[in-house]
């Protein structure tokens, strides 16, 4: 997948780049569920363009400041900014889910109440037989090659070996959320992950 196709997507996907997602709300009811009390950093991906070794580099991103702001200011510096499409998404899920990750939830762009119930049923099925995975993987890549409708933002979570419990998201628009005590390693492994969807 050549890079220029994935940063000059439609401008309605930058147009979500409020970034004000709902995501803080869905982790406390998330944590609320399971007894945790975590907070959430979140960072934008980009990179630069001078970089013989293309490396992706997570940019920490408060809501306080202004996102066309940011996303100047960063551009000043060099910057180019990632935008993930519902393919790399897709790779992004697969490879997640073999790290160990779980997903929690998977949002779209345009609503189909049928489809996006169908999934919700995938993925409550899937907590009793992780096998039930292919068939959601088979779902969301059909979407991505057939129709026009494309993943928003995936919801993981997963607990370490080291027993530390971490919720990550990945939107369409480059920003990432992840658990604060596990940020720097987590973000890391994003980083290198999406520079493997890009430039293999």
């Amino acid at each position: 997948m050549k890079l220029y196709n994935i940063q000059n997507r439609g401008q309605h996907i930058d147009s979500l780049a409020r970034v004000c997602y709902n995501t803080d709300a869905f982790f406390e009811n998330l944590n609320g569920k399971e007894g945790a009390d975590m907070t959430v950093e979140k960072a934008k991906l980009f990179w630069k363009k001078d970089d013989p070794e293309k490396k992706i580099e997570s940019i920490p991103y408060s809501e306080t400041e202004d996102y066309y702001k940011f996303l100047k200011r960063n551009h000043n510096a060099g910057y180019q900014q990632i935008i993930i499409s519902s393919e790399m998404m897709i790779q992004l899920l697969k490879m997640l889910v073999i790290d160990g990750y779980t997903i929690v939830n998977i949002e779209f762009a345009e609503q189909d109440t049928e489809f996006e119930e169908n999934i919700r049923r995938l993925l409550s099925r899937m907590k009793d037989n992780p096998a039930i995975f292919v068939q959601l993987y088979e779902q969301v890549e059909c979407l991505a090659e057939r129709s026009s409708i494309e993943i928003q933002r995936i919801y993981f979570k997963c607990r370490r070996v080291d027993e530390k419990a971490v919720q990550i998201f990945i939107q369409s628009n480059g920003i990432i959320g992840i658990t604060s005590s596990s940020f720097s390693e987590v973000s890391s492994q994003i980083c290198t992950k999406v520079e493997r969807c890009l430039f293999g």
